[in-house]
This record gives structure tokens, sequence and C-alpha cells, in this order.
């Protein structure tokens, strides 16, 4: 056989920058076969009709497409196969976006923190109002001795909070008013750390603040507009004007908001021609449609009827296994079917916040026992 117009494996493998050992597996599990197999040698050549399969079969590993479903595209052409895995890497490229946003914000928030411990003097001490933050902090004693060692308290603050807080904040230590009563400063009573967080009312992006937050209101409000339009409006306002991957949003969050198989014969009609219950799951996709880190419910349930109350209970059920939901609600039984963790707030302050058992069954704060049993509210 004439071998001019073919190239060995070994320089194949420099063209692709695939393995032999990898060019040999494709053939193998019958992905790629040589054009001639060198009956003396056992050598492997291959033609430029291999050199198209293999750009095609490094093209669909680039998207992570399994080697059996590149087999079965290469027998089928599908090319809808290959349309989803590129929906889905824009998927994937958007949300690293946002990732890579809030990551510069940290980044920012932290350059400022140094220039601001530059510029504070030594062997001073000052009295400063910090503004309201959170913080953890472990008690732990601390000698003054030349040697203190922060390294095991931090380490346990780190193991506190099983829902796991990245500590990348300020640490400070602090002393009791009691051992500054006593003037006691060789020593350090507790260890806390001021947790890193956004200024969501100043340098922060108010367009990037509402991608990471979906809402949902009292009273269902869909747009003017059809039910697809409702969710994929969105999408628009954020600058996605591909039509496949604002179709594939649709038809997801639709999914996800329980609503598809009652509207999807219909997606064309006008929204207000949904029922209560319906507008509501329709207004949750909606939501759902921008990938929201947080998704806020007001009052969700509080306008319909209880069928319709306990289809968006069901709905926030599955939900909570996504995303991270907050709800304002004065309906107690409510609060207990569907949180797992529960604030009462009393006149705009915080006065206790627990585990949703605990705070139904055993308060710690006398009014939150008030509240809860009715002797007022």
């Amino acid at each position: 056989m004439d071998r001019k117009n073919l190239f060995p494996i070994g320089e194949v493998s420099k063209l692709f920058h695939i393995s032999v050992s990898s060019l040999r597996h494709y053939e193998h599990i019958g992905l790629l076969t040589p054009e001639y197999i060198s009956s003396d040698s056992g050598y492997r050549y291959y033609g430029t009709e291999q050199f198209e399969v293999l750009n095609t079969i490094r093209y669909l590993r680039a998207l992570d497409m399994p080697l059996a479903e590149i087999e079965d595209f290469l027998k089928n052409k599908d090319i809808s196969r290959i349309e989803e895995k590129l929906l889905q890497q824009k998927h994937a490229v958007l949300k690293k976006q946002q990732e890579l946003q809030r990551i510069e914000q940290k980044i920012n928030h932290r350059l400022n923190w140094l220039r601001d411990a530059q510029s504070v003097p030594l062997d001073t001490v000052s009295l400063i109002e910090l503004p309201s933050c959170r913080i953890a902090w472990v008690d732990v004693p601390l000698k003054v001795d030349g040697s203190l060692d922060m390294e095991v308290p931090i380490r346990k603050l780190d193991q506190s909070d099983a829902e796991a807080v990245v500590f990348l904040g300020k640490v400070g230590l602090g002393i009791s008013a009691e051992h500054l009563q006593q003037s006691k400063v060789n020593r350090y009573d507790s260890i806390f750390l001021i947790l890193d967080q956004e200024d969501i009312y100043g340098r922060m992006d108010v367009n990037l603040l509402r991608k990471r937050v979906g809402m949902v209101f009292q009273k269902p409000n869909p747009f003017p507009k059809s039910i697809y339009e409702n969710v994929a409006y969105g999408l628009r306002v954020n600058g996605i004007s591909d039509e496949n991957y604002i179709e594939e949003t649709v038809l997801k969050t639709l999914q996800q908001a329980a609503l598809w198989n009652e509207v999807k014969d219909k997606l064309k009609k006008s929204a207000f021609e949904l029922s209560g219950g319906q507008q509501q799951r329709l207004c949750i996709a909606r939501a759902l449609a921008i990938s929201p880190s947080i998704l806020l419910m007001d009052e969700p349930a509080s306008a319909l009827d209880p069928i319709s109350t306990g289809k968006i209970e069901d709905l926030i059920h599955e939900l909570k296994k996504e995303y991270t939901i907050v709800i304002v609600t004065h309906n107690m039984q409510q609060a207990a079917r569907v949180s797992d963790k529960t604030g009462y707030f009393y006149l705009g302050e915080l006065i206790e916040f627990g585990d949703t058992r605990k705070i139904f069954t055993n308060p710690e704060k006398e009014s939150t026992q008030n509240y809860i049993t009715g002797r007022f509210g």
C-alpha cells in the first residue's frame, strides 16, 4: 500500500497533542480505526479522513462528552447533541463569570482592609465604632506572653459552623468587661472573626446583585406578556440573545416550578390567563431563570387558596435542595412546615434565630414564646 499520504501514529500524536496510548484506546473501542496497519511491524498509519474524525473527537471531549456518546454521535450525526452540550457550556461560563465577579469584589474589599491597616498607628489604643457586621467567635483564654498562638482557636472557629462560612475577614481578640474593670489586660478571653461580606450599598455592582437575588412577591405579578416571555424577560434584560439557550432555560425553570405540564401547549398565551396559583409559580420560574444565589419570597402563598398554597410549599421543599430560600411570612404553621431555620422579628429587630423545631417548641426568648402561643400578635 502507498503510504505517501499516510501519517504514522507517532506523528499524529504530535500533530493533535494526543498520546499514543489514547489513539490506541480509541482504536480498541472502535472509535477511530487507522487507515492502515503494517503487517510486518504492527505500526498504525492514519489518513486525512481520520483527521476529520479526530478533530471531532477532540472537540466533543472538550465539551465533556463521554466517549460512548461521541461514538453514538459519529454514527448518527445528531447535531442537537452538540447544541445541547454547547448550551450547557455557555451556562457554565455565565455562572463562572458571576463567580469571578464576586471574587473580584472580595479582592477589592481585602485591598481596602490592607490599606486601612497600614494607616493605623502602632502602640495606640483607639475607640472605633464599627458598622453592623457578622462575626464568629470562640471563648478561649489567650495569654499575652509573646507566644500568642491563634491558629488553634481559628481552626475551632472554622469547624464550629457546619454550614461552612469561609473565614477571610479581620481577626480580633476580646477582653471581657469584667477583666477590663479589674484592669486585667494581660490576657484575652475570646477570639473572633469579622466575616468577609460585600458592601451591597457601596462599591457593589447593583446589576450583579440583582442577578444573584430572585424575588417573589406576596401577590402574583406576571408581566403583560406571554407565558414564555415572562420567563425569558430576565435573560434578555441581562444581555442574553441566544434563542436556543433562552428556550432551554424557559423549559428548565418551568419544570422546576412544577408548571411545565400545565402550560407547555399555551406558552404564547397571555400570563394573565393563568390561575392565581399558576401565576405565582410562573413568577417563581421567572426568578429562577437568572440562576440566582438566593430566592427571596414575601408571603408567597398568602393570596392563594389552600390547594395552590400546598403546591407552592411542595415546590419550596424541592427548590431548597438547590437554592438558598428566605421567606417572610406571618403564617406560623407555614413557617413550621417549610423552613429549616426560623428568625422572629419584632418592630424591625431580630429577637431570636435558630433551628425551626427549637424555635417552635423551646424558644429562649419570652417574647418569642408569647408570639408563638398567641398571647399577642
